[in-house]
């Protein structure tokens, strides 16, 4: 799951997770814990019962495990908000999405959108998933990092890499590649390549190593040029091209990007010289990663700097990644589910494309020309979990059942919180309208409220004895 994904789920919704005190911004976090796996015993509120309790008892209340600390925040933190803030005065708890933060407010109702002011928040919660591009789903994906509006698509359990060329020297629209071997699901990224047209002849050279699934077999020599390249006998490697001598046979593929960002699961700084020096320009890109045994293409519809792009892949945790030609060459074919289409696209004719793809069985027909048929979807796990698993009162309201029953806890918390103080200012109000002894009913009303609050204090601290006890 992904942030505009959980947006996408629950917005406009109302949300009452705990059954108490209708829907609050604590239900709205605790909807995302329950999508994303994580026990909503690290945001339980037992302290004073308001979220302020999530950011004051962080290093206790086992939200590291999941989460990390953050204060500079990006899309997806969830991010704490003080009583002292005069928008949050009783404390309150939003994630951060775009230029708003997404929530849930009591007079609002349901989840929707806040204008807040992030520096105003202690801090902020990062699920340590959402760094990671295990946590996708198979197939499209969207999600902003940075500034870069990314358009990621993971590919399909049994599906590979694989190049395709237009031909030596030519070009095509990428929806017209192709190939009667293949069942393709996605294709993007491709080869720099000559777009001069004051010399027609030489339009559509390509630049660069070019060892296609379809036949093409270029390998000029270049210092200025990399060969990035996955060789039968090794995996992915890297070279300049002027040092590059492998053959067709010898390689699955091999390419010419720009740069090579992770190479083996550590951050790199490879170029390719002679395509010149784009780092300073912002711009749409393509970037083609693997991590584990999955590839991905993940294209940043808005113009960013190629470092966006590598620390994205760093971050989520890439084992490789080659950001290819950007601008106008920043398209996507993909299926989405229904279709084969697509999904960027500029026009531009490219002279190569890498699709992500599985060779077809001989003699079988697939169900359509690009559909992959049914596909299970995996199952993020949670990060770091609580030793004996969720499945073991994973939720800690199951612990507090044998202390105080949650039914009691809410109904004590709201007569010592909302109920008692409201009549102990009443009675002041009226003062000897009421009664000539106002201010001493007004003393019993408090100490019965006091009394109150030390058996949900008592409640909270046999809670957390219970929660230690458990992740023993």
């Amino acid at each position: 799951m992904t942030p505009d994904e959980f947006v996408k789920e629950t917005i406009g919704k109302p949300w009452d997770i705990d059954h108490a005190y209708s829907t609050q911004c604590w239900d709205l976090m605790a909807k995302c814990l329950q999508m994303l796996g994580v026990p909503l015993g690290v945001i339980h509120c037992g302290t004073t019962g308001y979220v302020i309790d999530i950011w004051n008892n962080r290093h206790t209340n086992g939200i590291l495990k999941y989460f990390d600390e953050v204060h500079q925040y990006r899309d997806g933190d969830w991010c704490i908000f003080p009583t002292s803030y005069h928008m949050t005065p009783k404390s309150h708890v939003a994630m951060k999405y775009g230029d708003k933060f997404y929530d849930q407010t009591t007079s609002r109702g349901c989840a929707g959108y806040s204008v807040l002011d992030p520096a105003q928040a202690l801090g902020g919660f990062r699920w340590k998933g959402w760094n990671t591009m295990d946590n996708f789903r198979y197939g499209l994906n969207y999600l902003r990092f940075e500034d870069a509006d990314l358009t990621i698509f993971k590919a399909y359990d049994g599906y590979g890499l694989y190049f395709l060329s237009a031909g030596e020297g030519a070009l095509k629209d990428i929806q017209e590649f192709d190939n009667d071997k293949l069942l393709i699901v996605a294709a993007a990224g491709n080869n720099y390549f000559q777009m001069r047209t004051d010399q027609p002849d030489r339009y559509g050279t390509h630049y660069g190593v070019e060892q296609t699934f379809d036949g093409v077999d270029l390998a000029p020599k270049k210092e200025g040029l990399l060969a990035y390249f996955d060789s039968i006998n090794s995996g992915i490697e890297v070279a300049h091209s002027s040092g590059y001598w492998l053959s067709r046979d010898e390689v699955r593929w091999a390419c010419t990007p720009y740069s090579v960002v992770r190479h083996r699961g550590v951050s790199v700084n490879l170029r390719s010289t002679d395509l010149g020096n784009k780092e300073g320009e912002k711009n749409t890109q393509t970037m083609i990663a693997r991590i584990n045994d999955h590839w991905f293409f993940i294209l940043s519809r808005t113009a960013v700097l190629p470092s966006v792009m590598a620390r994205f892949a760093e971050e989520y945790g890439a084992d490789e990644a080659m950001l290819m030609d950007s601008g106008g060459s920043t398209q996507l074919m993909a299926w989405n589910g229904t279709e084969y289409h697509a999904e960027i696209y500029t026009g531009r004719h490219l002279p190569n494309v890498f699709v992500i793809a599985k060779e077809k069985p001989a003699h079988s027909e697939p169900v359509g020309a690009h559909d992959p048929g049914e596909v299970e979807e995996p199952t993020p796990e949670p990060v770091e979990p609580v030793a004996g698993g969720n499945d073991e009162e994973d939720d800690m309201k199951e612990v507090t059942k044998t202390l105080l029953p949650d039914r009691a806890y809410d109904i004590l918390k709201w007569v010592s919180m909302i109920l008692l103080p409201a009549l102990t200012a009443f009675v002041l109000f009226m003062g000897t309208d009421l009664s000539p002894s106002y201010e001493l009913i007004a003393k019993w009303i408090t100490g019965i409220a006091t009394l109150l609050g030390s058996l949900i204090g008592v409640s909270t601290v046999q809670y957390n004895s219970a929660k230690e006890r458990q992740d023993e």
